[in-house]
């Protein structure tokens, strides 16, 4: 690893630890507040009104949690995804299909997820991501917690091919400049209790 790698690490990891201390911080009032609010502006999203095969994720670490947005991806009869952890050695992510009925279970990392047998479905055909983050930037730069499985099952995907990624956060969560390299997806869009971010470059 290089001098400039290993600055870029410890950048990122300094921004995770600041954010993540500022989100356990939440009181559990807030946190429902705040989803709720990010919540009615991501139902008003054309990217989400106008698709049928979403991929959304279980809360964790006080991420922001998506419970209003599942429910309503199950009322309006759309087709809702998680992620599932297929290989911890290789960091291998893949989506599978959640309904009302769907058992969780936890994986190594404490975060629910339904079981890797489940029905998967190719990702070329879901049209729209929404994706935890510990902090985000006005460039919709994102960074995760560090494992990159989101990096890597995305990465393959490009062009038409790829879906609408949103993140999902807190504004809080939003800092001035994400350090990044040639491995980090960048965000199409970020949604957060207070507002949307769009990354013009898309």
């Amino acid at each position: 690893m290089t001098s400039l790698e290993s600055r870029l690490l410890n950048e990122k990891q300094l921004l995770r630890n600041k954010i993540r201390l500022k989100r356990s911080l939440l009181s559990t009032t807030d946190q429902l507040i705040y989803s709720y609010k990010a919540f009615k502006l991501l139902i008003q999203l054309p990217e989400i009104l106008n698709c049928n095969n979403i991929a959304a994720y279980i809360a964790f670490d006080n991420e922001l949690a998506l419970g209003n947005i599942i429910n309503w991806i199950w009322t309006h009869n759309k087709n809702c995804y998680l992620p599932t952890i297929y290989s911890t050695k290789s960091r291998e992510m893949t989506f599978v299909n959640y309904c009302q009925h769907t058992k969780l279970y936890y994986n190594k990392f404490a975060i629910a997820e339904p079981k890797k047998t489940a029905e998967s479905i190719d990702l070329k055909t879901i049209d729209a991501i929404l994706l935890p983050l510990t902090c985000f930037d006005k460039n919709c730069n994102r960074l995760g917690m560090g494992q990159g499985y989101y990096d890597r099952v995305l990465s393959a995907l490009t062009g038409s091919a790829r879906p609408v990624l949103i993140g999902v956060a807190y504004d809080f969560q939003q800092v001035d400049i994400v350090p990044t390299n040639k491995f980090d997806i960048t965000l199409d869009i970020v949604v957060t209790d207070k507002s949307y971010y769009y990354n013009l470059k898309r």
